[in-house]
């Protein structure tokens, strides 16, 4: 029987398209949840009660009409990210012969506006007053000032440094190797001074004896390795005691922002910039320039003046 004429329920649908993300389009679990979550709110839409998905049946006009749908219950970029997944679920579909692609072309263009906000990086005295936040005089302080060493210094995602090993510290050349950066590629990134000393101090001094090869690892609860949640709680608690005030304080990616205005605003060209950041596309790193307030003041034209 094909798979168009086969009644399945949303979550054998579901371990499928999981398995696809992750065998054929290379994605990291944390991104296969996010896109599975979203595939699992538009069946759950078209096939309520738990009732059996015949996705064959599927037509443009449902694919419009679970987009108005969504459309009311947030923000356009919101939308932007729902639809996505389902399209890059019925693309699945047209692969597996179930449906047409047609229905692909259904989804409508989510109009958002690009770069509409800038991110805001902090001030050197802002970051030294978050790092200084930390008591380095015990083990969790001394972890919790490395990992944000690791974030402001370096650049890098919760993510990132939660998935941190012993032996991506290669002490000879001076540099870290990343291994969950988008690409699935490992990266080397050279290793700053305050960062190493941070790193070396932890390790020395604070690290739990016989915990595993993750180097930042949970002082209690069996030394398991620090969670992405931990990590963004770490730079909340510091926002706190520092007194900084923040918008949104468990997010993390405030210290990639500082790490990207600080580079363009020493000089370095953005290509650069966008390197150490690990972005794929270069235009996600250009939304940078439009806080780099220092180098824009440089083209700016004299207003004309008529002369008399």
């Amino acid at each position: 029987m094909s798979d168009s004429s086969t009644s399945r329920s949303a979550e054998d649908w579901l371990a499928d398209f999981t398995s696809h993300l992750r065998d054929a389009c290379g994605m990291l679990p944390s991104t296969q949840g996010l896109y599975v979550r979203r595939v699992r709110n538009f069946l759950e839409s078209r096939y309520p009660h738990g009732t059996s998905c015949h996705l064959g049946e599927l037509t443009p006009a449902d694919i419009r009409d679970y987009v108005r749908q969504e459309a009311h219950k947030g923000t356009p970029t919101r939308l932007k990210n729902y639809t996505t997944a389902v399209r890059a679920f019925l693309r699945y579909l047209v692969i597996r012969g179930v449906c047409d692609a047609s229905l692909v072309a259904a989804f409508p263009r989510i109009p958002t506006a690009h770069q509409a906000n800038v991110p805001k990086g902090l001030s050197e005295t802002q970051v030294q007053a978050l790092l200084r936040s930390f008591d380095r005089h015990t083990g969790t302080g001394r972890r919790d000032y490395a990992v944000v060493q690791c974030l402001v210094r370096l650049g890098l995602r919760a993510g990132e440094v939660t998935a941190l090993c012993l032996e991506d510290l290669d002490w000879d050349s001076r540099s870290l190797r990343l291994h969950t950066n988008k690409e699935r590629r490992p990266t080397v990134l050279p290793l700053p001074d305050e960062v190493a000393a941070a790193i070396r101090a932890y390790l020395h001094n604070g690290r739990p004896s016989g915990a595993g090869r993750h180097l930042f690892v949970q002082h209690r609860n069996e030394h398991a390795a620090l969670s992405k949640d931990m990590v963004r709680y770490i730079v909340a608690r510091g926002w706190r005691h520092s007194g900084i005030t923040m918008p949104s304080p468990r997010r993390t990616h405030v210290l990639r922002h500082t790490l990207a205005t600080q580079l363009l605003n020493k000089g370095v060209d953005l290509k650069r910039v966008a390197d150490i950041l690990r972005h794929r596309k270069l235009e996600t790193t250009l939304v940078y320039a439009h806080v780099d307030w220092t180098h824009l003041t440089e083209v700016v034209q004299p207003w004309p003046v008529t002369l008399p």
